[in-house]
Order: structure tokens, then sequence, then C-alpha cells
């Protein structure tokens, strides 16, 4: 697959920027890391919480889902007490412990019963007598952020299938790649939303150079706040980037740069960040390592068998796996993401290809197809997680749109 230069450009730019980051050191790396790590925490604080079973076969995140309360509730753990302090683990990984009463989070969750009449399952009296005993608890969460540069140093904590033979460079080159991928999906995402003028943000990055290396910048040096080594030399991670702070960026640069022609305090600004809140891709990246002797073993596999021209009768349906894990944190629900991405990597592998011969076939003869078929799981997303209190376990479903793998291979089949 072939990408435009502008795209070539932005994951060029992120990888040189990534080391260039520095130690730990000015103000502003050391309040973005906060933040992030702060984000982090009640990203976990509204997971222990959402969990938690309101009455028979209801939990808090269904409640609010029903209500649309999910702001609210965020807005309450935003205020969560910061217990310690920021606590810097080495040179560029800084944790946070936050808390926050259970009576703080069920007067808010009351409050979002009480303002939407109607909308409940649950009677707000009755809530109030099924989670009783919340004035006598609390909750709390660790959030950890890392720095870009020091992300590029980590390796798997325990053994993983596939990592045994690669090299120090090669993991950071699949690190670099991820955070790459995070900030090129981010940026994708972002690029048909319309600025008061008219033009897209797309466009107003590809004609101001100034406009784009700002964004650029801005996501090469956001603090990590999830890296998970996976088998198959695939490295996922996430970064810290809000829809919120993306559209300050973009503004002040659009503007500042003289990008666009509308006032910066324009009230139909106001329309185009909702536009970014509510089409911002997550920043989340994947990444993988060269197989076990480089480069040029995968590319004497690469004069396999193509593609064939029409498309199989799979090219139009879709496929979906569900995976689970025990527990109902945040971490589970990312194991059972994981144990689902690979369920679905099976499906894709036993799509037939004729000759009694299936996808999986293909792409082990061909590196290539192979290529692509790791390009095309970015397409997969979650759609439904389900927590089961009385097995104690944590259910995901992924789905995929088979479009999406068969536009990969097609265009796969141009790379060199």
């Amino acid at each position: 697959m072939r990408w435009p230069v502008g795209v070539i450009f932005l994951l060029l730019t992120v990888a040189v920027a990534l080391p260039a980051w520095g130690q730990r050191g000015g103000d502003r790396a050391r309040e973005a890391m906060r933040d992030a790590a702060i984000r982090n925490a009640v990203a976990s604080l509204r997971e222990q919480v959402e969990q938690e079973p309101v009455g028979r076969n209801l939990t808090v995140g269904d409640l609010l889902k029903r209500t649309g309360g999910e702001t609210e509730l965020t807005k309450t753990l935003d205020r969560a007490e910061l217990i310690g302090g920021p606590r810097w683990v080495d040179d560029q990984t800084l944790q946070v412990h936050l808390e926050i009463s259970g009576t703080r989070v069920l007067r808010a969750i009351e409050q979002i019963v009480a303002s939407r009449p109607g909308k409940s399952p649950v009677p707000a009296d009755v809530l109030e007598v099924n989670l009783r005993d919340w004035t006598r608890r609390s909750f709390s969460a660790t959030g950890t952020s890392t720095g870009p540069a020091e992300a590029m140093n980590l390796r798997p904590s325990a053994p993983v299938a596939g990592w045994e033979g690669v090299n120090e460079e090669e993991r950071r080159k699949a690190v670099a790649a991820a955070q790459a991928d995070a900030a090129h999906e981010v940026i994708e995402s972002i690029r048909p939303i319309a600025p008061p003028d008219g033009k897209t943000v797309g466009e107003v990055m590809d004609k101001n150079e100034a406009v784009k290396k700002a964004v650029v910048d801005w996501l090469a040096s956001r603090p990590v706040t999830r890296m998970q080594f996976q088998p198959g030399q695939r490295v996922d991670l996430e970064i810290s980037a809000s829809p919120a702070q993306l559209f300050e960026v973009f503004h002040d640069a659009a503007v500042g740069e003289h990008a666009v022609n509308t006032a910066p305090d324009d009230p139909a600004w106001a329309r185009v960040r909702d536009d970014f809140a509510a089409k911002m891709a997550a920043p989340v990246g994947h990444g993988r390592a060269a197989a076990e002797g480089g480069g040029n073993a995968m590319a004497a596999q690469d004069a396999g068998p193509r593609m064939p021209e029409r498309p199989p009768q799979w090219a139009d349906q879709q496929i979906d796996a569900e995976g689970t894990a025990r527990g109902a944190t945040l971490r589970a629900r990312r194991d059972a993401e994981d144990d689902a991405m690979r369920k679905l990597r099976s499906k894709l592998d036993a799509l037939p290809m004729g000759e009694r011969r299936t996808l999986g076939d293909v792409a082990k003869e061909d590196g290539q197809v192979r290529r692509a078929l790791q390009r095309s799981e970015r397409y997969a997303r979650p759609y439904k997680t389900d927590f089961d209190g009385a097995t104690g376990t944590v259910k995901v479903r992924v789905s995929l749109d088979l479009r999406d793998v068969w536009g990969e291979l097609q265009q796969g089949k141009g790379e060199p």
C-alpha cells in the first residue's frame, strides 16, 4: 500500500520527534505527563464505578447509557482527590493516586437520574437503597504515564511469543511505528471536519505546513498511558490526547497562522469543538517488529502467489469475535479485547481463497498479503462490553468489515 507523501511526512516527523522529547524537564513536559496520568486514573475510576451493580442484571454503566449521564459522572470523577502528590517512578514514568468517596459518586448518580425523569431503569429512591453501602466506602485508582522517548526503551515484562528473537533496534522501531500509527489514526479522523470558513481540517493542514507541524509535534510529545507487547511481534499502545486538547492546538495554530478566515472567538468554533469530540479516533496505535532475521528475510518471501482480481464472496461481509477475561477492571477489559482480537485473526486466517487454501495459507507464502492483513486489524472495533458480576468476567465483542480487509489486500499488491 502506497501512502500519500503527506502521510509519509507525518510518520517520519513523529518518528524523528519522539527521541528528541528528552529527559524529564520543563514545565510543559511535566504538566503533560501529570495530566496524562490523571486522565488514566480517572478512566480507571470510571471503569470501577460503571461495573458496580445497581439492580438485577443492571450496572451503573447500563444506567448511564440509558440516561446519557456519562459526561456528568466523568466531571465528578475529575474532581477526585490526589493522594500523596505525583510520584516519579523513574526519569520519565509518573504515577498518581486518586481517591473519591462513594458518597460523592452516589450523589452524582442520583442527580443524573433526577434530572432525567423517565429515562432511568431504576427510580431514584430505589437507587439510594441499593447503593446505600457506598456511603461507607471509597473508590481509588492509580494512573501512570510514560514519556514518548522512555516508551521506546520499554521491553516485555514477561515472555511473549514472537519477541524472543527481536533485537533492540527492531523493538524500538516497532514502538515508534505504533506511536506514529496512533498519531496517524487521530489526524485522519479529524481531516474531514470543517472549520467555520468552509475548508476542512485536512485542507488547512495540507496548505499550511506550520499548522500541520503544530498538530504533529503536539501528538508526538504526548505521553504514553498504555503499552502492551502482543504475540506475533505486535505492540499496542495508547497516547494521552483528548479531543478538547487537540482542538485547542489546531484552533490556535490555524488562527495564529491566518490559515482560516475566521475570528478566533467566532461562535461557530463551538460546533467545530463538538465535531472534534464526536469524530476524533481513539489515540491507539499498533506496530510490528520485523521477522527474525530482519527485513530481508521477509522480503525474500514476497515472490509468492498474488491475490485474485475478483473479490471473494466474503469480501462484502462482516466478522466478529468475543473475548473474555477474569475481573472487572480496565486491565481485564483490555485483556478481553486482546482475546477477541486473537480470535478475530483466526477467523481472518480461515477465510477461503479457493483450491482448498485459506487466507492464512496465502499470508504464510506472501509477505505483502501478510502485511496487508496486519494493517487491516486496525479497522477492527470493539462494539459491546459486558461485565458479568456473577462469574467475575468481562466479555468484549469486536467486529471487522471485510471490505476494509479486501481493500488493504488490493492496495498491498502495489507495495515494493
